[in-house]
């Protein structure tokens, strides 16, 4: 992760989650949890996500 953001990206503060069942819209709390949700985006631009198993 050489190139994780030093500030908080752009974004309207939602990931779209698109699953076989279904999308599942994801609401991100970025002042609440800045880290987590910096760390979070930048795994799902790097395709960190794809093709996994989702459950929960």
């Amino acid at each position: 992760m050489s190139s994780i953001y030093i500030t908080e990206p752009p974004t309207k503060g939602k990931v779209l989650l698109k699953t076989t069942l279904g999308d599942i819209d994801i609401e991100l709390w970025s002042k609440e949890a800045p880290l987590a949700c910096r760390n979070f985006i930048q795994l799902c631009l790097e395709d960190y996500y794809n093709d996994t198993i989702f459950h929960r």
